[in-house]
C-alpha cells in the first residue's frame, strides 16, 4: 500500500515518471497515481495533470478527457476527442481555451488536420507540437488526419526547416520506417549539417539490414556532433 503522508509531491512525480517513461508502463503509473490521490484526497492540479497524461499514454482517452476537464485544460481535453476521431468535438473544446498558450497552436492545427493552412503556425509551434502530435495520431490510428498533416510538410518547412525531420522521426518511431526515409532524405537535403538526420537515417539503414550504410550514417552524425551519445551507442552494436 502507498503511504501518501510519507511521499512528497516531487517523489510522487518521480515515481510516476519512472513507471511511465523509464518502464514504459502507463497503466502502472496511473494505478499508482490513482492510489496516491485516493488515499491522500490530494487533488493537486499537478497530480491530476500527470494522472491524465498516464491515461492519454495508455489510450484511455475518455478517462484522460474527464481528468483534464477537472483542471480546465481544455486543449488537452479536446486532444483526447481528436484521438478518438471526433474533430468537431475537439474544436468545440479548443474554443474554450482562448486564454491558453495552446490556443495559437490549436487554431493553426484545426485546419492542418483537414489538409490546409488557414492560420499559419509559428516556428516554435511547429517545433513544440508537430512531431508529438503526428506521433499521437499515428498511434491512435487516425490515419486520415495524419495524412492530411503530412501532405502539408513542404509548406510547413517554409516556416521551420526541421519539419521534414519532425515528420520523418514521427513516422520512424511509430512503425512507418519506409515512409519515414523519404522525409529524412528531404530533411538531409535541406539541412545537410543536422546530425540528428544522419542518426535517423542510420536507424533506418540498420532496420533494413544495410549495416555498412548505417555505420556510415552514425559516423557522419558524430563527425558533425562528436558528443551525440545515441550514435555512439549504436556504433557499439557493430
Amino acid at each position: 500500500m502507498v503511504n501518501p503522508s510519507n511521499i512528497s509531491f516531487s517523489k510522487t512525480i518521480k515515481q510516476a515518471h519512472q513507471y511511465l517513461v523509464t518502464e514504459n508502463n502507463p497503466e502502472k503509473a496511473s494505478n499508482y497515481l490513482e492510489e496516491v490521490i485516493s488515499e491522500s484526497q490530494n487533488y493537486d492540479r499537478g497530480l491530476l495533470h500527470w494522472l491524465a497524461l498516464t491515461y492519454l499514454e495508455d489510450a484511455k482517452y475518455d478517462r484522460a478527457k474527464e481528468t483534464y476537464l477537472k483542471i480546465h485544460e481544455f486543449y488537452q481535453a479536446g486532444y483526447c476527442e481528436l484521438l478518438k476521431g471526433d474533430l468537431s468535438e475537439a474544436k468545440s473544446l479548443w474554443a474554450d481555451c482562448i486564454k491558453s498558450e495552446a490556443r495559437a497552436w490549436a487554431r493553426a492545427f484545426e485546419s492542418m488536420l483537414e489538409g490546409f493552412i488557414a492560420y499559419e503556425p509559428t516556428f516554435l509551434g511547429l517545433r513544440n507540437h508537430l512531431e508529438v502530435d503526428l506521433g499521437y495520431l499515428l498511434r491512435a490510428k487516425q490515419i486520415k488526419f495524419s495524412e492530411n498533416i503530412i501532405s502539408l510538410i513542404e509548406d510547413l518547412s517554409q516556416i521551420n526547416l526541421e519539419c521534414y525531420k519532425f515528420a520523418g522521426r514521427a513516422l520512424m518511431n511509430n512503425g512507418f520506417e519506409h515512409q519515414a526515409v523519404n522525409f529524412l532524405l528531404m530533411g538531409q537535403k535541406i539541412l545537410p549539417n543536422d546530425p540528428e538526420i544522419y542518426y535517423h537515417l542510420g536507424q533506418y539503414s540498420q532496420s533494413v539490414g544495410a549495416l555498412s550504410e548505417a555505420k556510415s550514417m552514425y559516423k557522419h552524425c558524430l563527425l558533425l556532433s562528436p558528443s551525440y551519445t545515441p550514435a555512439k551507442d549504436r556504433l557499439r552494436e557493430f
